[in-house]
């Protein structure tokens, strides 16, 4: 199903999967101030997911009057926007708040295993990163079940992704800092992370330094080791001691060495030649975790970090097929506005791909959460 049908003759069903607060949000939030044109929160949403999809105000105001939505000035949908952007950026929670149940027979494990990351978005003429989208990704259900949108300020945590007691946090080296690994844990999760050596100086249970390398030289190529280790506590920083396991395996010869070039590169672009240590590091896959080995071996730990490419397909669908990578906002607002109607129709996508329903071209349907029977009165 394209997305020129989602706001044609599937709109009911889009607006029916809305959550219970809709309209209600919409006027508290300041995105509707005027019963004029804009009459409603739908009319709003469709305005920004045709600016989002189209990619220029001058063609959101023509498609809505061709549609009979509303008769706007190009001028008129960037205020509209603007004004409705703080409602728009909140509304991607309010959709993933609404949770299915999910399968955790799917997962090897069963605990919920939520992989996190986060992508970067930038203006048109930008020459660095403007906006950060940070995202969590239940592998249990194959979906993302967290947006958050930040300015570039926002960095990249775990402690930043709300957790139920028992998930379990998949992230790569960018989120390997003691203190998102310990608020973390201190909200009742656990984490596996790859390691970066120099961000996160571990000890062996007894207190003393744990030289990461030193250990993972005796491993031969495809042989994977496990250790017991501790982070370091820094009390200044509210960053508690963690127990967790270390995890690794040798890389291939012909793997090392694509890794190696990889940082060889990077290091060029970035201005700076990479450290013997980190191109010695490189041989390896080595992880951290949190997860007790009867519950996760280590085995299962490096079976479970390949999962991550998982997020990265929806990185790219978010931005070459949904449309991500092409913002042709440029304020603030606009931008914030663009951004959350993208992420909305991601969702929207996603769940129609997967409602227990038969979309027709009689113009309506049922969503997933609407009773048998039960007629929800929603906007054309």
């Amino acid at each position: 199903m394209d997305i020129k049908t989602l706001l044609g003759s599937e709109w009911r069903a889009v607006v029916a999967m809305m959550p219970a607060d809709f309209e209600s949000s919409a006027r508290e939030e300041g995105a509707i101030q005027r019963a004029r044109k804009v009459v409603d929160a739908a009319t709003l949403l469709r305005l920004a997911l045709i600016y989002a999809t189209s990619g220029g105000l001058r063609l959101t105001a023509a498609l809505a009057a061709e549609q009979g939505m509303v008769d706007l000035s190009d001028v008129a949908v960037l205020k509209r926007l603007r004004v409705a952007s703080r409602w728009l950026a909140g509304l991607p929670s309010q959709l993933l708040a609404d949770k299915r149940q999910y399968e955790q027979s799917r997962c090897r494990i069963p605990r919920r295993i939520r992989l996190v990351d986060a992508t970067t978005v930038s203006r048109p003429g930008s020459k660095g990163t403007d906006w950060r989208v940070h995202v969590g990704y239940s592998l249990s259900e194959c979906r993302i079940d967290h947006v958050e949108l930040t300015d570039a300020r926002g960095g990249e945590t775990l402690g930043r992704i709300p957790v139920q007691r028992g998930d379990i946090l998949v992230a790569d080296r960018g989120y390997s800092h003691a203190k998102g690994i310990s608020d973390a844990v201190a909200a009742g999760a656990d984490v596996l992370v790859r390691l970066n050596c120099s961000a996160v100086p571990l000890t062996d249970p007894d207190g003393a330094p744990f030289k990461v390398l030193e250990h993972l030289r005796s491993l031969p190529v495809g042989a994977i080791g496990e250790w017991s280790v501790c982070t370091v506590a820094k009390p200044s920083k509210e960053v508690a001691a963690v127990r967790a396991r270390l995890v690794a395996v040798r890389k291939t010869e012909e793997a090392t060495e694509v890794a190696r070039s990889k940082l060889r590169r990077q290091g060029s672009k970035n201005g700076h030649t990479p450290s013997a240590l980190s191109l010695e590091a490189a041989a390896y896959m080595i992880l951290l975790t949190t997860v007790p080995a009867e519950e996760m071996s280590a085995e299962q730990s490096l079976e479970i970090y390949r999962f991550r490419w998982q997020i990265e397909l929806a990185f790219k669908n978010l931005k070459s097929v949904i449309g991500l990578s092409k913002m042709a906002a440029k304020s603030p607002e606009l931008s914030t506005a663009y951004i959350s109607a993208i992420l909305v129709m991601a969702i929207l996508v996603d769940r129609l791909a997967t409602a227990p329903t038969d979309f027709s071209p009689w113009g309506y349907a049922t969503p997933w959460h609407v009773q048998p029977g039960a007629s929800p009165q929603v906007p054309v």
